[in-house]
């Protein structure tokens, strides 16, 4: 998966915006989220799923 490199399972709201273009209020409207040690992380298979344009529920 393209925004899966380095292996990573989630990716940051700044890493998102980066490689979608997409505003960061519009980031967070869209995709799930989870807060881990003060990092908001989106799962990136969400991510994935949204870029295929599945809805997600959530």
């Amino acid at each position: 998966m393209y925004f899966m490199s380095n292996n990573k399972n989630f990716l940051t709201r700044k890493e998102v915006q980066a490689q979608t273009g997409w505003s960061l209020s519009f980031i967070d409207r869209r995709l799930p989220r989870i807060k881990v040690g003060g990092k908001v992380l989106i799962p990136a298979s969400d991510l994935e799923r949204v870029l295929k344009g599945e809805r997600i529920d959530g």
